[in-house]
């Protein structure tokens, strides 16, 4: 129990990726739809409890985007510490419990932020979101940050809605 907890306090003290929002634009015109901005956040508890209260399907301030759009996800985040080799994303978007999407992208190495380079930013192919009667309703997506030394440096479990 104790070599867990030194684990899960060293992770966050010495968490290289921060990510410090989430934007969705409108791929066509290139309007923002919505938006994550993440407060500092000092462990992972302290981070699903704010996605849970505010983007899960329950939360206060969930996103919705209309059936058959097309979107693209802007992140952007920070590095700290150390360089980072080979740091990708993967997204896996559920309906219902059953698995419908994977993202796989490599984003590339990065070097720790500095005074001049603050934050990078990546955005994601486009996206469609699904239409029709089946495929309104609510997504639970899971992104994952990890790097090619398979160290899992950030899980973040949110959600959107599909709406008409």
């Amino acid at each position: 129990p104790d070599s867990v907890l030194w684990l899960e306090f060293r992770r966050v003290l010495f968490r290289s990726v921060i990510v410090t929002k989430f934007e969705l634009y409108d791929a066509e015109s290139d309007q923002k739809i919505n938006e994550i901005i993440f407060p500092k956040y000092k462990s992972s508890a302290d981070l699903k409890t704010f996605l849970e209260k505010n983007y899960s399907s329950s939360g206060d301030k969930q996103i919705q985007i209309k059936e058959k759009i097309l979107f693209k996800i802007k992140i952007t985040f920070k590095v700290q510490h150390e360089l980072i080799t080979g740091l990708k994303y993967k997204q896996v978007i559920k309906k219902a419990g059953i698995a419908l999407d994977k993202v796989n992208n490599t984003i590339g190495s990065y070097a720790p932020n500095s005074l001049t380079k603050p934050e990078y930013t990546m955005t994601l192919p486009e996206i469609e979101a699904p239409s029709g009667l089946l495929g309104r309703g609510n997504y639970s997506i899971v992104s994952t940050f990890t790097d090619d030394d398979k160290n899992e440096h950030l899980v973040l479990n949110w959600s959107v809605k599909i709406c008409k």
